[in-house]
């Protein structure tokens, strides 16, 4: 491709992601999610009757997505569904007077807006654009297609190439699925793998909560429940906070198949908005864990003195953790882990980043945490510094990865405090305001 025309291509994406973030930022101010809002679209300005089916096709929506959204409609009496005749289970969607005024109090105003905008361009002009764009997307679609004849085939690169699956592990109870299911979701529609091997580590799922999750996270993901022995971490402290399955990732190696080389850990309160293969594939370097910090110096000093560490290590925080598993199976001492903690209980504050710290801080690679692990306090600390670029939505979109709403400022809370939730909003699922982490 020639400059002029690498030029022309640049200067186009940009337009793109300037238009798509103006439609963002509109639905944003509407106080729904982009998901929400174009189902919304299609019930105001469609004709005929649109079923969840129909919905999913037009808008590329997961079933679950939709069913999710519909569901919490009809139970605010903005909706109701209606069986089509013929069928075993294809629901129409109708909307209740409510709904119908709710909705257009939404829509109507976005359609009326984009018609002032529209109706500024000559006609002429109009018909050339719609033209030209149809040529570019009949072309891009002919050179992404799998099968391309003498082309060669092209993937997204959004998407693994080494065929195989990405291992994930989180380690839950009961009461965080629904977390467990947005996380997911989430992974499902910006995490750039084409399957996923997930790993969940619990000690109270029955058989029935096993399958609503397999049910529910959909066709990418292939599960594996490890159940936990109640007595593995027995006596150490705990909190509703902070319950004792947080202690199950560091007894993860152990537990997990003898044939799996790496796995990337997750805290169920984070969102994935880009694809996670770069982080994935992380080299270790050498290394046990690739992790984040979000302290300083200062605070490192202070936990190092507290956690009676004699090395100067960072504080690492282990909701996005990469485990490097052939090391950690040799390495990883399961009786140090269970003597530390016991020895140290009054020391500890938060329990599992204290004694992965306190053990294994000098074996973790430090991963960018504006990338892999941000949420709005570290944004906002970074932006603190005079000798830091700004950076603001935009950017985070573009270049963030995982989103961990760590701490008590969650955006399924009331009062949420910060810009990141739109994400949640975006990406994740809603969730019930009683759902704490």
């Amino acid at each position: 491709m020639d400059n002029m025309a690498n030029k022309q291509l640049e200067s186009l994406n940009q337009q793109f992601n300037e238009f798509f973030e103006i439609y963002r930022q509109a639905i944003n101010r509407c106080g729904v999610s982009e998901n929400e809002f174009w189902i919304w679209y299609s019930l105001i300005m469609f004709e005929g009757e649109q079923s969840q089916k129909e919905i999913c096709k037009v808008w590329s929506l997961s079933k679950q997505t939709v069913n999710t959204l519909v569901a919490q409609m009809v139970r605010k009496g903005y909706a109701f569904l209606e069986v089509v005749p013929g069928t075993r289970n294809r629901k129409n969607i109708h909307l209740t007077a409510t709904g119908q005024a709710y909705g257009k109090s939404i829509v109507l105003p976005m359609t009326e807006a984009e018609q002032r905008a529209f109706q500024q361009i000559p006609p002429d002009d109009r018909l050339t654009f719609l033209r030209i764009l149809r040529q570019y997307i009949t072309f891009l679609k002919d050179e992404f297609r799998e099968n391309s004849g003498s082309h060669t085939s092209l993937e997204l690169p959004a998407k693994s190439t080494d065929g195989k699956p990405m291992n994930l592990l989180f380690a839950i109870n009961h009461k965080y699925i629904p977390l467990l299911l947005s996380c997911l979701h989430s992974i499902q529609i910006r995490g750039g793998g084409g399957r996923y091997q997930v790993y969940v580590l619990h000690s109270d799922l029955t058989d029935e909560m096993k399958e609503s999750v397999q049910q529910a996270a959909g066709t990418p993901f292939q599960f594996q429940f490890i159940h936990v022995p109640e007595n593995l971490f027995a006596g150490f402290p705990e909190t509703a906070r902070y319950p004792k399955q947080i202690y199950y990732r560091l007894a993860a190696p152990l537990l997990l198949p003898g044939d799996l080389d790496r796995v990337l850990y997750l805290d169920v309160d984070t969102v994935v908005i880009n694809p996670l293969t770069q982080l994935y594939h992380t080299d270790f370097a050498g290394n046990w864990f690739a992790a984040c910090t979000h302290t300083g110096d200062f605070l490192q000093k202070f936990n190092k003195f507290r956690l009676k560490i004699e090395k100067d290590v960072p504080y690492i925080n282990t909701g996005v953790m990469l485990m490097n598993l052939p090391q950690l199976r040799q390495h990883l001492d399961l009786d140090q882990i269970r003597k530390y903690g016991l020895e140290n209980q009054r020391l500890l504050v938060l329990p599992d980043q204290d004694i992965l710290t306190a053990l294994y801080g000098d074996r973790v690679k430090i991963l960018d945490t504006l990338l892999y692990n941000i949420n709005d306090r570290i944004l906002a600390f970074y932006n603190a510094n005079p000798a830091n670029p700004t950076l603001n939505l935009k950017w985070v979109r573009e270049n963030s990865v995982v989103i961990h709403y760590f701490g008590k400022n969650k955006p399924w809370e009331p009062h949420y405090i910060g810009i990141l939730d739109t994400f949640y909003h975006e990406y994740g699922l809603p969730l019930k305001s009683d759902t704490k982490k």
